[in-house]
């Protein structure tokens, strides 16, 4: 893992790093200036809680025994492409699956309705939304996982993992992007 880092980085301190290029690891980023990441490795029990790990379990079908986090430091759309081609190759190297950290959905596909104040984030459910996705990742190649949670405000939300094909072909997709 830390030869990954150190290929694509121009300074490596500790946990941080800041990507230059993302060649090396067959990505399509060249940058003069490094960009911040972190890396955070450890047992997946230490960043789940165990009802978590038994719907992640459940849903993708074996059981996970470990999560390395990748944190973008910055949010322009370099940092996006950066975490999502880092994610790619990792999940190919390590036959592992990508955990977006909450969910993707189709933002500009959205009725404008939808958009108005806080209501996506304070009112929607994900029933709201689901139509959308399916719209948006029916054409996305790849598996696609989707665990459902109830949030602090009694409404029905999801986060999403990802296999690595998924992600090669969400880089490319008009929607893309990162949750960071």
């Amino acid at each position: 893992m830390e030869n990954v880092i150190l290929n694509i980085s121009d300074k490596v301190e500790g946990n941080d790093f800041w990507v230059i290029s993302t060649e090396s690891i067959n990505g399509s980023v060249n940058n003069t200036d490094g960009r911040p990441f972190e890396i955070d490795k450890q047992k997946i029990d230490s960043n789940y809680s165990e009802e978590e790990i038994l719907m992640i379990n459940n849903c993708v079908g074996f059981n996970a025994k470990f999560d390395l986090g990748f944190y973008a430091m910055c949010n322009r759309e370099i940092d996006h492409k950066i975490l999502g081609e880092l994610t790619l190759y990792i999940a190919e190297k390590f036959d592992g699956l990508i955990d977006f950290g909450g969910a993707i959905f189709p933002y500009q596909s959205l009725p404008n309705k939808m958009k108005e104040g806080m209501w996506l984030w304070e009112q929607a459910n994900w029933t709201d939304i689901k139509p959308y996705f399916d719209e948006m990742v029916g054409k996305i190649g790849g598996k696609i996982f989707t665990i459902e949670y109830e949030t602090g405000n009694n409404r029905n939300w999801v986060y999403h993992l990802c296999d690595a094909e998924f992600m090669r072909n969400w880089l490319q997709n008009k929607n893309f992007g990162m949750i960071k």
